[in-house]
């Protein structure tokens, strides 16, 4: 997704809104795990609860469109989305920054397990086990699109945006946390989980977008092979596919999801500003 460390973390609010509520939730529970497994480099990581778009988003995402659906989402099931979706950005920073030092490596991978499982057991004893299934599929759809970014976009170089869209997969998935998880607990329709792919689609790959383009001289660094940086300035093909990608995502939304379509109107300011900055339009 837009990555987890450094400049994205600075959009969380601008591109999710309010999310207060969200931190706290986030913030408690790392306060916990840290009572409960005692050390202070698994600390580290489980304070990261808080201050991650991967984490953050999802739960956003599932409240407010549950509230679009008429219903409340449970708080149990928001933590556990939290939880769960901590080994995203952990394992995603091992593979994109590898910690040099093995004990912090090790914290990378065993906080996040430790949090994933955490989060599912807070669904067990709740026994919301339709929610506890589609979110273990679309995390591991995630990390299984996440190896594919991995051979496409780092070990090779793609030709075209239809390539790139292929590594950038993963993005959608994660996306698609929340809002699956929100169909679950209204047991929504085959239609509106077809206007959830839709929307996931656009919105996650438009996402996707903005922070490579934001991120070409650190990606050209780092060996990551984006189509923003392929293309090189002034990004016209990149600019053109950002705003067909945001018009997908919004024709998707039906007129009654008013909460939904804050996070459109909130992305197409990002992209406009972007679009000012660098791509020349």
């Amino acid at each position: 997704m837009v990555k987890s460390v450094g400049h994205s973390s600075e959009l969380l609010k601008i591109l999710l809104g309010n999310v207060d509520k969200y931190i706290q939730l986030m913030d408690s529970q790392a306060n916990r795990l840290s009572r409960a497994y005692p050390d202070k480099e698994l600390a580290v990581i489980f304070s990261m609860l808080s201050k991650k778009i991967l984490t953050i988003g999802p739960m956003s995402y599932c409240d407010l469109f549950a509230s679009d659906l008429g219903i409340k989402c449970p708080k149990e099931v928001l933590v556990a989305i939290g939880l769960v979706c901590l080994p995203i950005t952990t394992h995603d920073d091992v593979v994109d920054e590898t910690p040099k030092k093995r004990l912090q490596l090790a914290a990378f991978i065993y906080a996040g397990d430790i949090a994933m499982l955490e989060g599912l057991k807070v669904l067990s004893t709740k026994k919301h086990t339709s929610v506890a299934k589609v979110l273990i599929d679309a995390v591991n759809q995630n990390h299984y699109y996440q190896q594919l970014r991995v051979k496409y976009l780092w070990e090779r170089k793609p030709k075209t945006f239809e390539d790139y869209k292929v590594g950038i997969k993963d993005v959608p998935v994660l996306v698609k946390v929340g809002l699956d998880c929100a169909c679950a607990i209204a047991d929504a329709s085959h239609p509106i989980r077809r206007r959830v792919n839709q929307f996931a689609s656009g919105y996650g790959i438009a996402l996707q977008i903005i922070d490579d383009i934001r991120e070409v001289d650190e990606d050209r660094v780092s060996g990551y092979n984006s189509f923003p940086l392929l293309e090189g300035k002034p990004f016209k093909k990149s600019c053109q596919e950002l705003d067909k990608q945001i018009l997908a995502a919004k024709q998707a939304l039906l007129p009654k999801w008013t909460k939904m379509r804050s996070y459109i109107s909130r992305v197409e300011r990002v992209a406009s500003e972007i679009k000012r900055e660098v791509c020349g339009a």
